[in-house]
């Protein structure tokens, strides 16, 4: 089992003398293991696939910032729409009582019309029975 893994240890890839080969007699397997996850690491963290935990809370902030930020454009927005939805309803009180005052008048009208109607053709029944 040795003599395999010395076998497949000792195969380089490049041709005798390259950078490979002092790498390999220089170097234990766990160095190479260890230098390259402390790669692995530090790679991490500068791609911020990893974050600090002062990064951590900075995004925190920015997305309490930007919620904050959303939920006060949506109140003011829902604030518009209650004032508009009250004057419009203002407005329509309005109109509907100048609406009852006028249709009011017109049946005022109407019966003071009548009367004067009745009147003036009792008038003229009365007078034309009188010869």
């Amino acid at each position: 089992m040795e003599a395999r893994i010395e076998a497949a240890t000792s195969t380089s890839v490049a041709g005798p003398g390259t950078l490979w080969d002092w790498i390999t007699a220089s170097t234990s397997i766990t160095d190479l293991l260890s230098a390259s996850g402390l790669v692995a690491f530090v790679a991490l963290f500068t791609t911020n696939r990893i974050l600090t935990i002062g990064q951590h809370r900075s995004r925190i902030a920015d997305l309490e910032k930007f919620h904050t930020g959303r939920i006060e454009d949506k109140d003011d927005r829902y604030t518009e729409m209650k004032e508009s939805r009250d004057y419009w309803r203002e407005a329509h009180n309005e109109q509907r009582d100048a609406r009852e005052k006028a249709e009011a008048g017109l049946r005022e009208f109407a019966d003071e019309y009548a009367k004067l109607s009745n009147h003036l053709l009792g008038s003229i029944e009365q007078a034309a029975e009188k010869p």
